[in-house]
């Protein structure tokens, strides 16, 4: 993890796909953006540590904190992690139909 953390590898494909923006049109990039990497439609994310030092708001004592995450087009369902303090929150997005609903509401 802390191998992964130090690399900026992760930033290889975002950045390649920057510079082919500012070459091919946006309609032409759309199409091989879902053709080459489909938003998956169950994801799970470790969005990671909040660090307790580092929020700070003058003398509001903060106790409680997570991170969500952003919901994208349907039908998606995301279940995201984050720890505050040694404690670990779940929190969940769906974006979906009513069965998709249903279906998640059943499996928790």
């Amino acid at each position: 993890m802390t191998a992964q953390k130090g690399s900026n590898t992760c930033l290889e494909e975002p950045m390649r796909l920057c510079m082919m923006f500012h070459v091919l049109p946006f309609n032409i990039m759309e199409n091989m953006f879902y053709s080459a990497s489909p938003v998956p439609v169950t994801f799970y994310s470790n969005l990671g540590v909040i660090d307790d030092q580092a929020l700070n708001f003058e003398d509001h004592v903060i106790d409680d904190a997570f991170i969500s995450m952003a919901v994208k087009s349907s039908s998606y369902f995301e279940l995201a992690v984050s720890t505050f303090i040694g404690c670990c929150t779940l929190a969940s997005s769906l974006h979906g139909t009513k069965e998709d609903r249903e279906f998640i509401s059943n499996f928790f």
